[in-house]
């Protein structure tokens, strides 16, 4: 069985963070789909979070953060 990543939107807020804590806790891969590299993005990147920057409006940006995600947690303010 493939091993589980999973794709969180919101990544940097609060929902989506402590979202990302507990998946990282529990040792479980995650991507985070960020809106722009800032800070906050590069906050995850160091704790092991994958991030790709694209916009939930543009299909082939979430295409592409979907490929090779088990499951994911939609977050949209």
């Amino acid at each position: 069985m493939a091993k589980k990543k999973i794709l969180i939107t919101g990544a940097t807020g609060k929902t989506g963070g402590n979202s990302i804590k507990m998946l990282l806790q529990l040792k479980v891969p995650v991507r985070a789909l960020v809106h722009r590299i800032d800070a906050r993005s590069e906050q995850l990147s160091a704790q092991g979070v994958e991030i790709v920057q694209g916009d939930l409006s543009d299909f082939e940006a979430v295409n592409e953060a979907l490929k090779g995600i088990t499951g994911a947690y939609f977050v949209y303010p």
